[in-house]
């Protein structure tokens, strides 16, 4: 089972999709029919659940940080296609080195982290230092983990229920 996302696991112990996190689905429809409520949608279009993309971001040169974020724009288009909104923390502060501290950033991603339905954890995850705090933040908070597209594919079917 190692290696294998949560939903993924849920599927092979319950049996099939239908059965898995009935519960959880509901509370991530509530929680996502509540910040459309907030924005101003409308009451009957449904809303599209949110996904956070972890991964690497720092790297030792200018190119380093610019191909994580490349690779991370190209995982949040792949996410958008499929009926899913990406929050890609890694095109917010692309251009921002030296700014303000490593601290900050991080605090900052947490929160967007957070705000949405599920995470995403990008190819090289376990290499940043940023993203396996994140994968640990989103552990402890009981958030879904998504680790390939299939996983988003079930999430999107859950909220179109």
């Amino acid at each position: 089972m190692r290696g294998m996302s949560w939903v993924t696991r849920k599927v092979s112990e319950m049996g099939s999709i239908e059965h898995v996190g009935l519960g959880v689905a509901s509370v991530l429809r509530e929680r996502a029919a509540e910040r459309e409520r907030l924005a101003g949608a409308p009451s009957n279009q449904k809303p599209l659940p949110l996904v956070y993309l972890s991964g690497p971001f720092s790297a030792p040169t200018a190119w380093g940080v610019e191909k994580n974020v490349r690779q991370a724009e190209e995982y949040a288009l792949d996410i958008a296609r499929l009926g899913a909104m990406p929050v890609c923390p890694h095109t917010n502060t692309r251009f921002f080195s030296g700014e303000l501290s490593y601290e900050f950033w991080l605090k900052g991603a947490v929160s967007l982290m957070l705000r949405c339905d599920a995470v995403y954890m990008l190819p090289r995850w376990s290499e940043s230092r940023g993203a396996r705090h994140e994968h640990e933040i989103a552990i402890a908070e009981c958030m879904l983990l998504l680790f390939d597209m299939y996983d988003v594919k079930s999430l999107v079917a859950r909220f179109e229920c």
